[in-house]
């Protein structure tokens, strides 16, 4: 790396060294103190001898520092000098002279310093040239012996070519160190002090591939001083130099230098070779290197004793932008650009020691920090371009940090990325890399085929990068959130991440793919067909690809939550790019496999859009299937507060609405399985739905059971008995052991129990089957409503029916029967016994059981506008009950008795021998009761009781083999077989002895309270 600290630092030493020397050298050879030389040996007119001497060890020396054939040889002056490790070389050295000013003036000045060799290699030699030397003293100089007595204040050199040189070493001259100025250089003794105000060129021949060169205008170096090193007090203070302490180039600073490729600072992207890698040949390949050219108009510093160089822009007011610029050539011949306002640039010593061809001699970056108003960073290779306030660089950690105030830019083909810091770790290994921005941030990503960025990610504390595995891992933290807005898709939770795998052969370059996402906290998604809702806590999706043309999708496949890209300056942070199967990616957007709703055809554009389906859990996890840019729901488990909600279409829709503790959703091409567990799971599609605490759906088979105790809720416009309703109501049926459905039929055992809207079912075992078949997949289709075909209820069956209107009981209705068997297709209901019917309704005393008018009054005209009144009828029978509704009758056999008495209690128990008023009771073998429709459009019942028929009212009682009643004549017949008679008791006067009526038929009107007896039948009148 930069190695100006070296070169300075031998020219301060040779500065001060060589004016100390100079003086010290010329003032001993210039003492005239010395013993005169024999006469003998005084010079001659004799010529010399022939043969030729022997260069001197001064000559040796300065060929060994400056060449075979350096014109220092043949200079006036050639001195060793401090036992041999200085060698001078000088045309001339003179003082005294009015030009002279006092100061020692050397010309042709050469100096070389060797350093102690202590193991034996090529010395390490420091020299310095220029054309004069001029050595200031404290006080006039007028001849070299007054040196001793004087102290040097100062010194200069020029004016002309100043060239210092360092061998590193080596005999080679091509990896020598030069500093070289053409102007002329001071030196300040007081201050401890050198400068130059002149251009000067620093060049390292040892940079490969080309010298690493430092330019600029102006050079300072100021030196370190020790002061009484000793340390010995009561001794007069002794400064000794012992270096630079720091250099300082004034302005237009550039360098040039050549680093290693893979440095982090500025550095190009790795790339891996695995051609190179495999290769068999064991030479190592050469070391990739890159130009870095850093320049400003400012100043340049460099501490040596901290080795830390700064480059700043100029101080004060300019009328043009001044930066410090940082430009990286690659091979590839590709830039690297930064703009700053200051950079500093941390420098250490390279561990061990520093190859031959190494960019920076012993001293490599440790760190850099560029800062200022704006920093711009751009690099060709990663299309990036940067803005910030601060950046960082830590060698050691392989760290870049950009910083911004308010926030940092970057922007990578198109894709941009916005955050208050961007730290990016890239050490050697590639599985270690790492990228952090921290928050709150957010991203743009560009969609190369329309030019929107409609992909955006957003988090408030960190966004990270790192490789796990095979797969690159991004993390977002603190309120993050994916949103595509061309798909009206979003994400969001407290910590959202995602595992990325890069897409197949033949898939664009730079796609990557999700390989499986999980989001926590507060998860929440929007799209047109998935809404995630809280309290979702954890939501986790794989994605695995399969063959071409294998992805069993039935449907439209649905949206996905998106991931977005990362955009980052170097490598590690790589811009990861979903390509549009990812975007496309499905967590089952109408939870794929589950029943769509009735209503328009998806496929009409013109069509009303559906509802999203809603949900909401503590964890969801979905495995989607992925070939290409299509995707379905795979797999889906959901666990914890388990609700999935979809809104209906239309008026004659009821949604979709799933609660649970547990949902496990298995997706196959000719439909779902779906389980739900929970301590009262619902499943509700459409107009049916299934409570139990195990839901199990099959739609491949159309069926649905329940283990367990659970609910059936259908919508129905029919009732228990078939009849149409007014409007569709829900019939729940709930059960304690078990349900079982297959779209056409279904059983639900033990402690059944059914309801709609005022009606009641109560048996152990119900079977009801539907006219038509109810698909757990498609639902009812265009409105048509599947109706109760067959009803068969076994064990202790009872149904019932309360109607009331504002709190006052209207009817009533209730069957008790060991078993009920109801087939609405041929309106028809078969009940074995023993069992009972309960009826209560509003009459005004017109029916065929009501009781006569009291004794001495005859009856009036029906009153149509009399209040009318509740009457209980209570039919028991031992053997069945037939009914059919088409043809509008009802048997009953065996032991069949019927009771009719004025209450509004359904429960009422009634003496039959002390019956209350108004109580009417018949007992026979048979019932048939039917109704017709007369001319008029009315209905008329009629009533028929046969064998062993026994009537008793209030004011008569009687025996029969056959009771007929026709309500359209107000009369009843009691008939007699072949061979019998009936007879009738009629009590006139309460208390008194009845009547007696025997005949073989008698007529019996209600309304007048008249009797007539045909064949031949008599009365008998008590008294």
């Amino acid at each position: 790396m930069f190695s100006g600290r070296r070169i300075l630092i031998q020219f301060a030493s040779f500065m001060t060294l060589v004016i100390a020397y100079f003086a010290y050298t010329q003032v001993l050879g210039g003492v005239d103190g010395l013993t005169p030389l024999p006469k003998q040996y005084w010079p001659t007119d004799k010529p010399p001898p022939s043969n030729v001497m022997a260069p001197n060890s001064a000559d040796l020396k300065l060929q060994q520092a400056f060449g075979e054939a350096c014109p220092e040889l043949q200079r006036n002056v050639k001195l060793l000098l401090r036992d041999r490790t200085m060698v001078l070389a000088a045309d001339e050295i003179a003082c005294g002279k009015p030009e002279h000013k006092g100061d020692v003036v050397i010309s042709a000045f050469s100096l070389a310093i060797f350093k102690a060799d202590h193991q034996g290699d090529f010395p390490d030699i420091n020299t310095i040239t220029s054309k004069s030397a001029r050595i200031e003293f404290d006080k006039p100089v007028n001849q070299l012996a007054e040196i001793a007595d004087r102290k040097v204040i100062g010194a200069q050199l020029g004016e002309g070519d100043i060239l210092l040189t360092n061998n590193r070493k080596t005999l080679r001259r091509d990896d020598d160190l030069l500093v070289h100025t053409k102007g002329i250089m001071y030196y300040d003794a007081a201050k401890h002090y050198i400068w130059t105000d002149s251009e000067v060129e620093l060049t390292d021949l040892q940079g490969k591939p080309e010298p690493m060169k430092v330019t600029a205008r102006g050079l300072d170096v100021y030196l370190a001083v020790d002061s009484n090193p000793s340390g010995k007090s009561g001794q007069k203070t002794k400064e000794n130099i012992t270096g630079v302490e720091r250099i300082c180039l004034r302005n237009t600073v550039r360098m040039d230098l050549w680093v290693d490729g893979k440095a982090g600072f500025l550095a190009a992207p790795r790339k891996d070779n695995p051609a190179a890698a495999a290769a068999s040949t064991p030479t190592p390949p050469a070391a990739e290197k890159s130009k870095l050219v850093v320049t400003t108009s400012g100043p340049f510093s460099f501490d040596c004793r901290t080795n830390l160089a700064r480059f700043e822009i100029p101080y004060g007011h300019s009328r043009y932008p001044e930066n410090v610029e940082v430009i990286r050539l690659h091979e590839q011949g590709k830039l690297d650009h930064l703009l700053c306002d200051c950079l500093e640039i941390q420098f250490q010593k390279r561990a061990g020691p520093a190859p031959s061809d190494s960019p920076g001699g012993g001293l490599e970056i440790k760190s850099a920090h560029a800062f200022g108003k704006t920093i711009v960073l751009t690099s060709d290779s990663e299309q990036l371009i940067a803005w910030g306030n601060d950046l960082e660089y830590d060698a050691g950690k392989h760290r870049t940090v950009l910083r911004g105030s308010p926030e940092m830019i970057a922007s990578r083909q198109g894709n941009e990325i916005y955050a208050r810091e961007l730290w990016l770790d890239a050490p050697e290994k590639k599985e270690e890399q790492t990228a952090i921005a921290k928050g709150p941030g957010h991203i743009h990503l560009l969609d190369q085929d329309n030019g929107q960025r409609n992909v955006q990610a957003r988090w408030n504390d960190t966004l990270e990068y790192k490789k796990d595995g095979a797969y690159d891992c991004l993390t977002l933290t603190g309120a993050a959130a994916f949103e595509d807005k061309e798909h009206a898709q979003r994400m969001q939770a407290d910590r959202l991440r995602v595992w990325l795998e890069q897409g197949k052969a033949g898939e664009p370059s730079g796609r990557a793919r999700p390989h499986h996402l999980d989001a926590k906290g507060h998860v929440t998604a929007d799209s047109p067909d998935l809404v995630i809702k809280e309290p979702t806590d954890n939501l986790t999706v794989w994605f695995k690809d399969v063959s071409h043309g294998t992805l069993p999708l039935a449907e439209k496949p649905a949206a996905a939550p998106t991931t977005a890209p990362i955009t980052v300056p170097s490598n590690p942070a790589k811009t990861v790019a979903l390509d549009k199967s990812a975007r496309a990616s499905s967590t089952g957007g109408t939870l794929a496999g589950l029943p769509r709703p009735a209503g328009p055809d998806p496929g009409n554009p013109a069509a009303k859009p559906k509802p999203p389906m809603e949900l909401s859990a503590r964890g969801v996890s979905a495995y989607v299937l992925r070939d290409g840019s299509k995707s379905d729901l795979d797999q889906l488990a959901c666990e914890g507060s388990v609700h999935v909600h979809q809104d209906p279409t239309g008026p004659d829709d009821r949604g979709t609405d799933i609660k649970g503790d547990i949902l496990q959703l298995s997706h196959h091409a000719d439909g779902a399985i779906l389980i739900v567990n929970g301590n009262l799971a619902q499943v509700q599609f459409d107009k049916l739905a299934i409570l139990g605490p195990e839901v199990n759906i099959d739609q491949r088979g159309n069926t649905a059971w329940v283990n367990g105790p659970g609910a059936m809720r259908i919508l129905t416009d029919t009732n228990f008995e078939g009849a149409k309703l007014a409007h569709p109501t829900e019939l729940v049926i709930h059960w304690k052991e078990s349900m079982y459905f297959d779209g056409r039929r279904a059983e639900f055992r033990r402690g059944v129990q059914a309801e709609q809207q005022t009606s009641r079912l109560l048996c152990e075992n119900l079977q009801v089957s539907f006219d038509r078949p109810i698909s757990l997949k498609e639902g009812e289709k265009n409105g048509a409503r599947a109706k109760v075909d067959k009803l068969v209820c076994d064990q202790s069956v009872q149904m019932e029916d309360l109607v009331r209107t504002g709190g006052k009981l209207e009817s009533y209705k209730r069957l008790v029967a060991p078993e009920v068997a109801i087939d609405n297709t041929d309106g028809t209901a078969n009940v074995p016994g023993p069992g009972e019917v309960r009826t209560i309704q509003l009459s005004t005393g017109e029916g065929p059981l009501a009781s006569p008018p009291p004794r001495g009054q005859k009856a009036s005209p029906a009153n149509r506008n009399a209040k009318p009144e509740p009457e209980l009828t209570h039919v028991r029978f031992g053997g069945r009950m037939q009914v059919n509704n088409r043809q509008r009758t009802a048997y009953f056999y065996d032991h069949v008795e019927v009771i009719h008495v004025p209450s509004d209690q359904p429960d009422l128990k009634v003496d039959i021998d002390h019956p209350p008023p108004g109580c009417m009771y018949m007992r026979c073998e048979k019932l048939h009761v039917f109704s017709r429709l007369l001319p008029n459009g009315a209905k008329s019942q009629e009533m028929e009781a046969y064998r062993k028929v026994y009537v008793q009212a209030q004011e008569f009682s009687g025996n029969a083999d056959v009771v007929k009643y026709d309500e359209a004549e107000d009369r009843i017949i009691f008939e007699a077989a072949e061979g019998s008679r009936v007879t009738l008791y009629r009590v006139r006067t309460p208390g008194s002895p009845p009547e007696k009526l025997i005949g073989k038929k008698i007529y019996y009107w209600r309304r007048t309270n008249t009797f007539k007896v045909e064949q031949g039948g008599t009365i008998d009148v008590a008294n």
